[in-house]
């Protein structure tokens, strides 16, 4: 996917006086208040904490290099099998939802096991592409 940034991004907001904390909240609101497109939407978290925030236009694109989202997307619609210790393309799942589903795009999909917490980073390999749109045969635990 390309990488957005916002003119707060390019003039440097992001990282401009940090070195001295207290100087760069300071800096950095008034420059979020520069770029903002509208009003900011003030709102108090659970903690009573004020929370404001602003909404912000893109200003540049970075786009990702061909081979990086080449790799990318096999690394994630890719299921590969061991066959005498090399990989061997086992299915391409679809980048697409099911016709079942009947609306796209499906929700982003979160990985849970009863046994305890699992990183959202954490990518899962199975031999059995059924198991991709298969739900009932992880029995609730996919891991």
């Amino acid at each position: 996917q390309p990488y957005l940034l916002t003119n707060f991004e390019l003039d440097g907001g992001d990282c401009f006086a940090s070195l001295d904390r207290r100087k760069a909240w300071n800096s950095s609101t008034a420059l979020l208040e520069k770029h903002a497109v509208g009003m900011p939407l003030v709102s108090k978290s659970a903690g009573g904490e004020k929370q404001v925030m602003y909404q912000l236009q893109v200003a540049a694109v970075i786009l990702p290099d061909p081979d990086v989202a080449a790799a990318e997307h096999d690394l994630l619609y890719k299921i590969y099998t061991i066959k005498r210790n090399r990989p061997k393309l086992l299915y391409t799942l679809p980048t697409n939802a099911p016709a079942a589903a009947g609306y796209a795009p499906l929700i982003k999909a979160q990985l849970r096991c009863s046994g305890g917490g699992i990183k959202q980073s954490a990518v899962v390999r199975v031999n059995n592409p059924a198991s991709a749109w298969d739900c009932g045969k992880s029995q609730g635990k996919p891991l």
